[in-house]
């Protein structure tokens, strides 16, 4: 005989069905709807949904490649089909396309300030211009060890900290094109994704073993870790 819970703090919302694959959703807060919104991909399409409800306000044109990364500024979202990028508006407006330099799949976007940052499977990070679809410069990767992640590391200037999956990580300044910094204490270690912290100069750092380390990019220290006894660290979030 079982005793049916009066606590409902964990029941079900609704039953949302198929609504992504394997590329990672994108988020971002909507002042004029006043609420998060939600964009998934499926396929050779994503879909936009509303955090309140958790209802699906549309669905975009088709691509005519699986979508491989999606990324979200407050104003635009931004979808990597191939080696190509598309920018859209309220999730079915294309505005825009960053063509003509990736020839090989785009593995992560990044919105960032005036710019969008992509990445493709060969190691190239092309830096174009939102406004006039333009490159602004290139840096060739492609000797990393094949990159894993990237985060902008908050109040560091035109920075952008690159992850590979033998352990390196690298510190890059896009306005000079140049590298400023090498930490090598994460050597030898798979690195799955990087997530900045809520305190400046610590980002988390997550281990295909399942640990998840915090590190101090000013000192090249490491602070403290978490173990994860499940699998390998596939996202981090603060």
């Amino acid at each position: 005989m079982t005793v049916a819970s009066t606590n409902d703090i964990f029941s079900g919302h609704r039953a949302l069905g198929l609504v992504c694959n394997s590329v990672p959703f994108a988020i971002t807060f909507q002042k004029k709807r006043r609420e998060y919104l939600i964009f998934t991909a499926v396929g050779r399409h994503f879909h936009s949904y509303g955090g309140t409800r958790l209802n699906l306000l549309s669905v975009s044109p088709v691509h005519n490649e699986q979508l491989t990364a999606l990324a979200c500024d407050s104003r635009r979202v931004y979808s990597a089909a191939g080696g190509n990028i598309y920018s859209w508006r309220r999730g079915i407006e294309l505005k825009q396309a960053f063509t003509g330099e990736h020839a090989s799949r785009i593995k992560f976007l990044l919105p960032f300030g005036d710019h969008i940052i992509s990445v493709d499977e060969s190691g190239k990070v092309v830096v174009w211009s939102k406004e006039d679809s333009k490159v602004y410069t290139t840096i060739d990767l492609s000797s990393f060890g094949g990159l894993s992640a990237m985060v902008h590391p908050n109040t560091y200037v035109n920075k952008i900290l690159f992850a590979s999956a033998n352990g390196r990580m690298q510190l890059w300044n896009i306005a000079s094109n140049k590298l400023v910094y090498e930490f090598t204490k994460f050597i030898g270690q798979q690195i799955t994704c990087i997530e900045q912290s809520p305190a400046v100069d610590v980002v988390a750092v997550g281990l295909t073993s399942g640990r998840v380390v915090l590190h101090n990019l000013k000192v090249d220290e490491q602070l403290m870790e978490f173990v994860q006894d499940w699998g390998p660290v596939t996202a981090i979030s603060f």
